[in-house]
């Protein structure tokens, strides 16, 4: 049980950052295009 909820806690955090390098690279996009314009 506590490797199960510690794997899914792990699991959740790569969740996470993937979200925010996701939102970051297209946070760069956006203001590429905007100062592009």
């Amino acid at each position: 049980m506590i490797l199960k909820s510690k794997s899914s806690v792990n699991f959740f955090m790569n969740v996470i950052l993937e979200k925010d390098a996701l939102a970051r690279i297209a946070a760069k996009i956006l203001l590429s295009r905007f100062f592009a314009d």
